[in-house]
């Protein structure tokens, strides 16, 4: 079998003339990654009768290669089972995606797809595409969902954002796996550079170009100036901090005015508050202003409200010192016992002034017959004057005594009444 060699672009290429016809690349001596374009695709291609194998199976027929290869002219050889493609697919789709391979070229068996040269569709083949296809498409969208949903999360740099927009580079990064670059100096290779070391060397230079295209992304066109043009991602970052550096002596200024000026008011959680006053501190402290822990200790207490006025003095009155964790354990017990305080004392107000409605409520609930009842007593003695006749409803006598009703007595046949003395 003829084997033909020849040397491109700086790359091995092996054509093998035969059943097979593989294309095998080699990366040569003083070659890598950094020297082709940065939009520079690389990826693999495969012929269906090279790796898919099942010649019989699922409903597919003999292809005009079947028939060559099984009539002994390739020395035996056969594509019958070749890498079994057909069913490790999706394995070999993994180790593309594994190896970092962006682009992949295939072709389709049309005797496995149209069995019969024209007519029906073999259904099972179909399925076989269309399942290799959609592989290929979901570790396609995921690699570029993740660096899309990853790239998102960076803001673009603008006056006021660069620490955050630092931040956000190198967690990207990081979490990419692509921060090689910024870690560590680049290999330097030379004749006696093992396999090991030029390995190392096409990491390095990967990392180096990707963190310099996605650092580029977010930094405005008028931010970059001269370094436009840098080659190390490590050095442009360097050149774009160097023009956003503020000055350390009004920043110490306004961290520490912010610290002394803190208070708590009693809103939010106060682990939170003396949290907040400790990373205030620990800011001064990188800007090589120490703050001693006592000193933050008295700092915290205040700028606590008057309610733990109590709590103050019982720190003042005693002789050991508390550290800060100290500080916040005793302070959220305090804010616990006077939270569960307030409560109690909301609950019995709540309570009285209930009672206070439910009588309202009994009184405003008595008949009128009750309230008349309860009010005949007073308001006879509080009455004036002569008695009055409940029957002629005539002043200066009673019933008994009245000759009204005597008379009407007499008209109606009643016995007459004794008289009263």
């Amino acid at each position: 079998m003829p084997i033909y060699s020849v040397r491109l672009l700086g790359l091995s290429l092996v054509l093998v003339i035969g059943n097979v016809g593989l294309l095998v690349f080699g990366v040569v001596d003083g070659y890598g990654r950094g020297d082709f374009p940065a939009e520079f695709v690389f990826g693999s291609g495969t012929s269906a009768y090279q790796v898919e194998g099942a010649a019989l199976e699922d409903g597919r027929s003999f292809s005009i290669w079947d028939s060559y290869a099984h009539s002994g002219f390739c020395d035996g050889a056969n594509g019958d089972i070749a890498c079994d493609g057909y069913h490790k697919y999706k394995e070999d789709i993994e180790l593309m995606a594994d190896t970092g391979l962006e682009a992949f070229r295939f072709s389709i068996s049309w005797s496995r797809l149209i069995p019969n040269g024209r007519g029906s569709v073999n259904v099972k083949g179909l399925q076989f595409y269309n399942d290799f296809i959609n592989r290929l498409i979901a570790h396609a969208n995921a690699n570029c969902g993740i660096i899309s949903s990853n790239l998102n999360h960076i803001p673009v740099l603008n006056g006021t954002n660069f620490k955050e927009w630092k931040k956000n580079i190198m967690l990207v990064l990081g979490c990419m796996d692509l921060d090689l670059a910024l870690r560590i100096e680049q290999p330097i290779l030379t004749a006696t550079s093992s396999v090991e070391n030029k390995r190392d060397a096409e990491k390095w230079d990967r990392s180096n170009r990707m963190s310099l295209m996605i650092i580029k992304r977010g930094v405005p066109e008028a931010f970059r100036g001269a370094n436009e043009q840098s080659i190390n991602a490590k050095d442009f970052l360097a050149e774009i901090e160097q023009r956003f550096a503020k000055n350390d002596k009004a920043e110490t200024s306004t961290f520490l005015q912010k610290l002394i000026s803190m208070k708590y008011k009693g809103k939010g959680n106060i682990r939170e508050h003396i949290m907040e006053m400790s990373h205030l501190a620990s800011k001064l402290k990188a800007l090589k202003l120490e703050i001693s822990d006592d000193f933050l200790v008295h700092l915290v207490l205040l700028s606590l409200p008057a309610q733990f006025n109590q709590f103050k003095v019982s720190y003042n009155c005693q002789r050991d010192k508390w550290t800060l964790n100290e500080l916040i354990s005793f302070c959220v017990q305090e804010e616990e016992r006077m939270k569960h305080e307030t409560t109690e004392s909301a609950h019995f107000a709540s309570t009285s002034k209930g009672k206070g409605k439910r009588n309202r409520k009994e009184a405003a609930n008595k008949g009128p017959m009750q309230k008349k009842q309860h009010l005949g007593n007073d308001q006879k003695k509080k009455e004036s004057g002569p008695p009055k006749c409940f029957f002629c409803q005539e002043p200066g006598h009673l019933k008994p005594d009245c000759p009204k009703y005597h008379a009407w007595r007499v008209k109606k046949g009643l016995p007459e009444l004794p008289k009263t003395k």
